[in-house]
């Protein structure tokens, strides 16, 4: 069985309490799409009436560009709400500034009826970085003066969900994470994280234990991959394997595909769900081992070794990491 990135629609008026968190301004990152956007746009236009293009520009621009990435890999693994999709759209669309960059610095890539095709890319990307500036400074400005108005709608919200749901509301108030807004809550015991770096691959995952998801109807691990790849272009899988952790036997097994990378430098932060009742086969308590395997064209990039966790079910399944 495949798992689900996304198993509900997540309340609108769950995303709105976010609004009020500080958006810390990124006026580096927004320069340097601009100028590199710009940059790309001249070169096109000048190589139209037969000038050479500036290769060293391009490939200082280039490699500026492709360290931003893991810096915005690792904002995103932290922040929630409205800030989250912003850092995601800056992500994206350095990525596709690299991509125009690549284009424009490469050997036949500006030639001929090609090189009218990149000057309209770049018009439009050059059109969305600019949207992407307004958003960033609207959320900046929308910080100031709107703490009543959060405490206020926060409380209608719980009155709402009271009323409605009773599964997690232990974990109402606790931190939302992802564009999912799944409900975690990093109590002693319920978290557990692993880093492993490489020339192609610096990874880092949290385990969640007792997350719930947006709407507040299941329980289960919440598992956070915040990757950053190095010339790496074929297909990448995540295996996870749950067995029981006295008797071996595989409780469940599931195949996740991640996202093929594109750039020489990319990246990608991915949020994957397994509610209890997927995986919980076995009497209370229960002892169940994760395995986690990362492929790249099925060879083996990372491993983590069993992790143990230990199950009870009263009212409510709770689990704790044990090993």
């Amino acid at each position: 069985m495949r798992a689900r990135r996304s198993l509900h629609v997540v309340p609108i008026i769950t995303l709105f309490l976010w609004i009020a968190l500080p958006v810390p301004a990124e006026p580096q990152a927004g320069l340097l799409l601009v100028k590199a956007g710009k940059w790309c746009l001249q070169q096109i236009e000048s190589y139209a009436v037969g000038k050479a293009i500036d290769f060293a520009t391009g490939q200082s621009f280039h490699q500026e560009l492709e360290q931003e990435i893991p810096r915005l890999v690792t904002q995103i693994a932290v922040t929630i709400g409205p800030q989250r999709a912003v850092l995601q759209e800056n992500l994206a669309l350095h990525q596709e500034q690299l991509a125009v960059l690549t284009r424009l610095t490469g050997s036949q890539e500006a030639q001929g009826k090609k090189i009218g095709e990149l000057k309209a890319d770049q018009e439009r990307l050059l059109g969305r970085i600019d949207k992407l500036e307004a958003r960033m400074t609207k959320l900046e400005r929308r910080v100031d003066g709107i703490d009543s108005y959060v405490s206020e709608l926060n409380t209608r919200v719980s009155r709402l969900e009271d009323a409605m749901i009773r599964e997690c509301l232990d974990l109402r108030r606790a931190d939302v994470l992802g564009k999912d807004a799944f409900r975690v809550k990093e109590s002693p015991g319920a978290w557990s994280a692993d880093h492993s770096g490489s020339e192609s691959l610096t990874l880092d995952l949290r385990l969640l234990l007792n997350s719930c998801t947006g709407d507040l109807t299941q329980r289960g691990l919440l598992i956070q991959l915040s990757l950053v790849t190095r010339d790496l272009d074929k297909d990448m899988l995540l295996y996870a394997t749950f067995t029981d952790a006295q008797s071996g036997g595989q409780l469940s097994r599931q195949e996740i595909p991640l996202d093929r990378p594109v750039y020489r430098v990319d990246g990608q932060v991915v949020e994957l769900f397994f509610p209890y009742g997927d995986i919980l086969h076995l009497p209370s308590p229960d002892r169940i081992a994760l395995a986690l395997v990362l492929t790249h064209d099925g060879e083996v990039l990372y491993t983590l070794p069993s992790r143990v966790m230990s199950c009870a079910s009263g009212q409510r399944v709770t689990c704790r990491w044990v090993g």
